[in-house]
């Protein structure tokens, strides 16, 4: 369920207003293969035939490094809370130091957040844990925990993502799950990841807390 992951991904993003690129889903004609190197070619005969995910491409950006001083990486983000919580909901593990699968823009003060095919992982057993008030999967390794742990108003940093929490429309998943119907690329994990986010709407106020812990340990 890799696309679908990602489309679920974006989506869920730019509900909370993070920057994403333009999501698509890609048609490899048989034209467009044939122009691509080699060795790329070869990666994409093992692959199936359906569409794949892909987005609109970035002009003057690069990679964001893990070990910007404070002051700069404030000045390209301005959502590091945000982004570490919307981490933390959608269990993505995959924005770390090695690999931050942030991009900033050379020209601008903007970034772009991309890939969550990973993310999602253990719903079924995180929704069981948010309610029983326990949460396992914590993100000490993300990106951004070390700038966040040494913040001193953490009682605040999360007040954004409550509020974005408490207005989100979980059932646009359905839409996108429909598009991705058509194209035989659907998710059977969606109705266990619409629970599971329910579930952490209903506790919005307990989640925030536990944010708030987690950059503390």
């Amino acid at each position: 369920h890799t696309v679908a992951r990602e489309v679920f991904g974006a989506a869920l993003a730019m509900e909370f207003d993070l920057s994403v690129p333009k999501p698509a889903l890609i048609n490899f004609s048989p034209a467009f293969i044939n122009t691509i190197p080699n060795e790329v070619r070869e990666i994409i005969y093992f692959r199936d035939e359906r569409l794949k995910f892909g987005s609109e491409y970035c002009e003057n950006t690069t990679l964001l490094k893990p070990d910007l001083p404070p002051q700069q990486i404030n000045k390209f983000i301005h959502d590091l809370p945000l982004i570490y919580a919307f981490d933390t909901l959608i269990n993505n593990k995959d924005r770390g130091e090695y690999k931050t699968n942030i991009l900033v823009s050379t020209v601008y003060e903007n970034y772009y957040i991309f890939d969550h095919e990973r993310a999602f992982k253990n719903i079924i057993k995180l929704e069981s844990e948010v309610i029983g008030n326990t949460f396992s999967e914590t993100l000490t390794n993300h990106v951004f925990w070390k700038y966040l742990h040494n913040r001193n108003n953490k009682g605040q940093l999360f007040e954004t993502f409550h509020q974005y929490l408490l207005m989100l429309n979980i059932n646009i998943l359905d839409d996108y799950n429909n598009e991705l119907k058509k194209h035989n690329l659907q998710s059977s994990e969606l109705n266990h990841l619409k629970s599971y986010l329910y579930t952490v709407k209903q506790k919005a106020g307990w989640f925030v807390k536990l944010l708030e812990h987690s950059i503390i340990v």
